[in-house]
């Protein structure tokens, strides 16, 4: 494993914070890094070296015999509202990580397309110090963050792992394994293997859904910031040159870069389409489930305190890519009014009127902002996060009353 993949990403931080240098990569690029450097990124590339082929193999199998296990010990608690509660929340969870597994195996590739030509777009000239100043905001911003996810995990499993400490359960994870290979009386050597493994499981795969996510969801913050570039590349259009055939392909040039952002939101889309919709889904089941338990289980505060981390930090995912989806539909609604402000100016000096039209053509399809979404579900956005949250609250509401 290459060590210096992990941390490139916050030395170059330092470098852009301290010393005020333009960012050397996006923090997408380094997130795919990272994800090399733990060997679970199978692009065309990656898969020629027979050594992570077989690594990866070996924790997708892994993955799922925890994943089988978990359902395999649903039926022991049945009698409990709480342990199935918490057996179920596991299961979802699991689902949706073995999802994200084969999701990746197969299509790094169109990731990698995304990503590159994301990365090509920071690398290119720019114009004026006010664009050098937005992507350093904004690598900061998203590094900043990243840090704060770390710190979250690593406080999460610190709650999972010392959970068999206080509390009568003997692994991090209830399961169960035939012959009954989990009990610790019975089986010691094999209920060892398996504490050890789930260890392993939660740390690497714990790791590896954090990049996932994070390079997932920043790809939405360098759309928006492309947005913000191009806008005030148009406002600043006009300032820049009073030569018409200069000024004609300069726009030129920026209706060709607004083409090429909106042809990445819409392939964004695309390749996200599935984990977007089982996002959805599986982000709602678990607001639903942990705010039920802990609802259901008030006077426990064993129960409460465990459930309430598992929902605040499902809620600041879904609140993190609403957020972020929010951005790219309000900056892809500004450059409507960027161009509209080059118009008017070139309307009033009359030097360039054939280039009237391609501006005019940016903003009647920017007038219609752009999403982040997957048919026929909701945008991520902000108020769509809190209709969510708000049936979440509806249906809890009715259980309890049928509960009681």
């Amino acid at each position: 494993m290459n060590w210096q993949r992990f941390y490139e990403q916050f030395v170059d931080g330092w470098q852009v914070l301290h010393k005020f240098t333009h960012p050397r990569h996006m923090t997408v690029y380094y997130n795919r890094e990272q994800m090399k450097a733990i060997w679970n990124y199978m692009n065309t590339e990656e898969r020629q070296l027979p050594i992570r082929c077989i690594w990866h193999y070996f924790i997708i199998v892994q993955i799922y015999i925890f994943f089988l296990s978990l359902l395999y010990g649903i039926p022991e608690s049945l009698d409990s509202i709480v342990d199935l509660g918490e057996d179920i929340l596991w299961v979802i969870a699991a689902f949706f990580l073995c999802f994200k597994v084969i999701y990746f195996l197969n299509y790094a590739d169109d990731i990698d397309i995304i990503i590159d030509t994301l990365e090509q777009m920071h690398h290119e000239p720019k114009t004026t110090k006010r664009i050098r100043s937005i992507q350093r905001e904004h690598f900061l911003l998203e590094t900043g963050l990243s840090v704060a996810w770390y710190g979250a995990m690593v406080f999460f499993s610190t709650v999972i792992v010392s959970h068999p400490l206080w509390s009568a359960q003997t692994l991090l994870f209830h399961c169960a394994y035939p012959f009954e290979l989990h009990d610790p009386i019975e089986h010691p050597i094999c209920h060892f293997i398996i504490l050890l493994t789930q260890i392993f499981i939660m740390t690497y795969y714990q790791l590896w859904i954090l990049y996932t996510e994070l390079f997932s969801v920043h790809c939405f913050s360098q759309l928006a910031v492309n947005f913000q570039i191009l806008c005030i590349e148009l406002r600043e259009l006009n300032k820049r040159t009073d030569d018409e055939q200069h000024f004609s392909s300069e726009l030129r040039r920026l209706v060709r870069c607004h083409q090429r952002i909106l042809h990445l939101v819409q392939r964004v889309n695309e390749v996200f389409y599935a984990p977007l919709i089982l996002q959805f889904f599986a982000t709602f089941a678990l607001l639903c489930l942990s705010t039920f338990v802990v609802m259901a289980c008030r006077d426990q505060i064993e129960i409460v305190v465990r459930f309430a981390i598992f929902m605040m930090m499902t809620f600041s995912y879904i609140s993190y890519w609403s957020k972020f989806g929010d951005m790219v539909t309000e900056k892809s609604h500004e450059v409507a009014l960027a161009a509209y402000d080059a118009y008017q100016y070139s309307s009033k000096s009359s030097k360039i009127l054939k280039s009237q039209r391609n501006l005019i053509l940016i903003m009647r399809r920017a007038q219609k902002p752009l999403t982040m979404k997957a048919n026929p579900f909701p945008a991520y956005n902000l108020s769509n996060c809190m209709l969510l949250l708000k049936q979440c609250y509806t249906i809890l509401t009715v259980l309890l009353r049928y509960l009681d």
